[in-house]
C-alpha cells in the first residue's frame, strides 16, 4: 500500500480568520487521505486571543516564536520532517526555518491572506514553490510582483460549512446589525456607534450584537455601555454563534484590513446581508450589489444610506439575503472548495521558474548571519550608533 502523501501546516495560534480558513479545509480530510500534521505558532506581546486548545484533527505541536530568529528557525525547521511532501507556509518564521534548514524534498506552498502576508513574496520567491490567493486582488498583485512565475500563482477560494437554513424574513421588526470579527480599531469596531449615532439622527431603530474577542473588548464596552441596543457575545465554540447569526440581518464590517473575510461567507450562509468597507478593490468583485454593499473605506454615511433603503424595503432585504446564500452555496461549500485544495496540495510540483538562490545577507541585510553571534551584531550596531552620532555632532 502507497504511504499516504505527507502536508504540514502552519497556522497561527489565535482566533481569527486565518485558524478558521485552515480548520475549515483540514476538518474536510475525512478519509484521511493525508498524513497531515499542524505547527502552531504564536508571540509574545501581541494583543490577539490565543486559542484554546488546536483543532483536534491530526498531530499538532504549538510553539512560541521568540525574537531571535537564529533560534526560532532552528527550532521550527526541527519540526518539520525531511519526508517528500508539501509545506503550506503563511508566515515568515516556518520560510526562515526551510531557508536556514533547507528540506530538499519538500514543496513549499505560501497563502497570501492580506496585505500583511505581501512582503514576503518577493522577499522569498526563491524559496517558494507555489503561491495561493483566496482574493482576486491578492491574485493580481502577486502576478504582478512576480513576472515569469504566473503559472506558481493560483486563485483558490476557500469555504465555509453549510448547514440548512429556516431564517424567517424580518419584513417589520427592527433590523439586527452583527458585527463578527476580532475587536480591534483595525476592524473598524470605533465605526459602529458612529454609525449607530447616525441611524439615530434619522429615527432608523436597530439593534447591534457584537461576537467576537480581542484587545479593544473592555475599551468598546465601556464606550458603548449606555447604548442598550448593543449586545456583547463572546461564544465558547463556532454552533453557538451560528445560533446567534440566525436572528441578525446585516452584516456590518468597517475594516481597513482584511483579505476574504471568513466571517462574511459565515454570515452570508445564514442568509446576511454584508455592508463593508472596500479594504481591497478584490471584494468588489465578489460582493456585487445583488448580494450586498462595499463603500468606500470611511464612508459611515454610505454604511447608513444602504442600512435604511433595506429597512424601508423588507422585500430588497429578503431578496438580498436568498442571493448572497444562494452565492455561497454554489461558489463557497467547503466541501467543494476543500477537494479542490487538497487536490493541489497532492499534485503540486516544485517549481521551475523559482529566482535564484539568496544569501542571508541579500534577506536580512548586512548585520545578520546565522553563523554570526548575535552578541557580535549588538556590539556592530552600537559601534555604528556611536560613530553616527559623532558625525551628526560634528555636522551640527
Amino acid at each position: 500500500m502507497d504511504a499516504r502523501p505527507k502536508l504540514t501546516v502552519t497556522c497561527n495560534y489565535y482566533l481569527g480568520g486565518v485558524a478558521n480558513y485552515h480548520r475549515n479545509i483540514l476538518s474536510q480530510d475525512t478519509n484521511n487521505t493525508f498524513d497531515k500534521n499542524i505547527l502552531f505558532l504564536y508571540w509574545d506581546g501581541l494583543a490577539f486571543t490565543k486559542l484554546d486548545k488546536g483543532f483536534g484533527l491530526c498531530p499538532e505541536k504549538v510553539y512560541k516564536v521568540s525574537d531571535d530568529i537564529r533560534q526560532y528557525s532552528k527550532d521550527i525547521a526541527a519540526m518539520i520532517d525531511d519526508e517528500q511532501g508539501t509545506v503550506v507556509t503563511n508566515f515568515e518564521p516556518e520560510l526562515a526555518a526551510l531557508f536556514f534548514y533547507p528540506k530538499p524534498k519538500k514543496t513549499v506552498v505560501y497563502i497570501c491572506h492580506d496585505e500583511l502576508y505581501v512582503p514576503n513574496v518577493q522577499k522569498y520567491d526563491f524559496l517558494i514553490d507555489a503561491y495561493i490567493a483566496h482574493n482576486p486582488y491578492f491574485y493580481n498583485l502577486m502576478r504582478q510582483q512576480l513576472p515569469g512565475r504566473e503559472k506558481d500563482i493560483y486563485y483558490l477560494p476557500y469555504g465555509v460549512h453549510i448547514s440548512a437554513l429556516e431564517k424567517k424574513a424580518n419584513m417589520n421588526r427592527p433590523l439586527n446589525l452583527v458585527f463578527l470579527a476580532r475587536l480591534n480599531e483595525t476592524k473598524g469596531i470605533y465605526e459602529l456607534p458612529v454609525i449607530d449615532d447616525l441611524l439615530i439622527a434619522k429615527g432608523v431603530q436597530v439593534n447591534w450584537t457584537i461576537i467576537g474577542d480581542g484587545p479593544e473588548k473592555e475599551k468598546f464596552r465601556e464606550l458603548v455601555k449606555e447604548r442598550k441596543n448593543f449586545s456583547h457575545h463572546s461564544p465558547p465554540d463556532n454552533s453557538t454563534v451560528m445560533q446567534l447569526l440566525d436572528e441578525q440581518d446585516l452584516f456590518i464590517l468597517p475594516s481597513r484590513l482584511d483579505g476574504l473575510p471568513v466571517a462574511m461567507l459565515e454570515t452570508m450562509s445564514r442568509g446576511i446581508v454584508p455592508l463593508m468597507y472596500e479594504f481591497n478593490t478584490g471584494i468588489k468583485q465578489i460582493i456585487k450589489d445583488d448580494v450586498g454593499y462595499v463603500v468606500a473605506t470611511g464612508d459611515n454615511e454610505a454604511i447608513v444610506e444602504h442600512i435604511c433603503r433595506l429597512n424601508a424595503d423588507r422585500l430588497l432585504l429578503r431578496q438580498m439575503s436568498q442571493q448572497g446564500r444562494s452565492k455561497v452555496v454554489e461558489e463557497y461549500d467547503i466541501k467543494k472548495q476543500a477537494k479542490k485544495y487538497f487536490d493541489f496540495y497532492g499534485s503540486i510540483k516544485p517549481s521551475t521558474d523559482k529566482a535564484k538562490w539568496k544569501t542571508a545577507f541579500a534577506i536580512y541585510g548586512y548585520e545578520f548571519h546565522p553563523l554570526i553571534p548575535a552578541s557580535l551584531v549588538r556590539l556592530y550596531r552600537r559601534i555604528r550608533a556611536s560613530l553616527s552620532r559623532r558625525v551628526n555632532n560634528v555636522a551640527g
